[in-house]
């Protein structure tokens, strides 16, 4: 359930129907089950993408959403696995919206930016597959 109204959120804020930062506030507590839910992992994700996002206004937030989309993305789960996956690649998908130094704010990229420029270069462009959420593995 909650993916599915992450999902239809999402659209609605890409639409501009629904403000980012309004919903955000709803969503931020009560979707803590992401890294245990793949589904609802993915639905953050997609939710998450950066396309409504105004980071310059929003940076605190920002950095929020963009160490979540990480946290999915680099999630080691073994349960559901085919959904973890899907879930990892919509992260992935999601932090292709954002500036480059979004990605050098993450902890693990913060001192290495050849790293990045290798993840932005060869391995985002990969991932951008057109992945549907609930589609069969």
């Amino acid at each position: 359930m909650k993916a599915l109204g992450l999902h239809s959120l999402s659209s609605l804020c890409e639409a501009d129907v629904v403000d980012f930062y309004t919903a955000w506030e709803v969503v931020a507590k009560h979707v803590n089950t992401y890294t245990e839910e793949p589904v609802v992992a993915a639905g953050l994700s997609l939710y998450c993408d950066g396309r409504a996002l105004d980071v310059e206004t929003y940076p605190d937030i920002a950095r929020i959403i963009m160490l979540i989309l990480w946290e999915v993305g680099t999630l080691r789960s073994y349960s559901s696995r085919c959904l973890w996956v899907k879930a990892r690649t919509i992260a992935f998908q999601s932090i292709m919206y954002y500036e480059l130094n979004l990605l050098e704010m993450l902890p693990s990229l913060a001192s290495n930016s050849a790293m990045v420029k290798i993840i932005v270069q060869t391995i985002l462009p990969m991932l951008h597959k057109n992945i549907k959420l609930y589609a069969p593995c």
